[in-house]
């Protein structure tokens, strides 16, 4: 499944609520031409800076969320 969701560039669908920093690193992630992906190094600077907007948005991304099952 996954080597022909490759060859046909096929990818998950991106919640619509989803942050856009989240949708910019995945979407840049996904990138089907190698060369148009970016390093582990600058992965992680991002997260860094997505860590830091969720920090300073918590209550606005945490309600981005759904609601838990009930009984859990």
């Amino acid at each position: 499944i996954l080597i022909q969701a490759c060859k046909m560039n096929l990818r998950p669908t991106i919640p619509a609520n989803t942050p856009q920093s989240l949708v910019d690193l995945i979407t840049i992630c996904w990138a089907p031409e190698r060369d148009s992906r970016i390093e582990a190094s600058e992965v992680l600077q991002r997260l860094t800076k997505i860590e830091a907007e969720y920090r300073e948005n918590t209550a606005t991304w945490n309600a981005l969320l759904p609601a838990a099952p009930a009984g859990k």
